[in-house]
């Protein structure tokens, strides 16, 4: 994780001496798609912040750092009409990318320039299992880290000479049997 993150900066840190710089936050809605359990997640949250670099060929790199996190909804057990334990399950995530974006000035209208593009990082996933009964309670953690990627599409839409938002589709893969679906809204300071 402190790999990646060193060398994005790294790799950004000459483009320091140029014009084309943005900071941005960001935050959202994302639905948590798992293809091997029937009890998918509640829709959940995500907020980030980003770095990057504007080319003058509409090309831009970022460096994209975000949090995710989705619950499941609780399941119950009973024997007759006497409910024996209940399970709550939540899931959340630490993602860095590198990402690679194009603006396409070719289609603007009012403003509003779309873009897409794509991001290869990491994935830092924890997922907690609690089990509580009369009886007992017990806890379960799971980590695991691992590749993630995504492709990005959206608009922005300039505010200001050096601030602008934007509305943007992520489609992330970062953890073993599931996709994220995120939407979210950034808003961003040129430099």
């Amino acid at each position: 994780m402190k790999k990646l993150f060193l060398s994005a900066i790294l790799f950004l840190a000459p483009l320091s001496l140029f014009a084309g710089q943005y900071v941005g936050v960001n935050f959202g809605t994302g639905y948590l798609h798992q293809t091997k359990d029937s009890n998918s997640p509640k829709v959940g949250y995500r907020f980030g912040a980003n770095y990057g670099y504007a080319f003058e060929s509409d090309f831009r790199v970022e460096a994209d750092f975000s949090f995710r996190n989705n619950e499941y909804s609780k399941r119950y057990s009973s024997i007759g009409t006497e409910v024996t334990s209940e399970t709550s399950r939540d899931m959340h995530s630490w993602i860095m990318m590198a990402n690679a974006l194009y603006d396409v000035k070719l289609l603007e209208t009012w403003s509003f320039t779309p873009y897409f593009g794509l991001g290869v990082g990491y994935a830092h996933n924890v997922e907690k299992v609690k089990v509580k009964s009369q009886v007992h309670s017990l806890t379960q953690k799971r980590e695991d880290d691992r590749i993630a990627y995504q492709l990005i599409g959206g608009v922005k839409y300039q505010l200001a000479d050096k601030i602008a938002a934007a509305v943007q589709y992520n489609y992330i893969v970062g953890r073993t049997h599931a996709k994220n679906h995120d939407v979210s809204v950034h808003l961003v300071r040129n430099f």
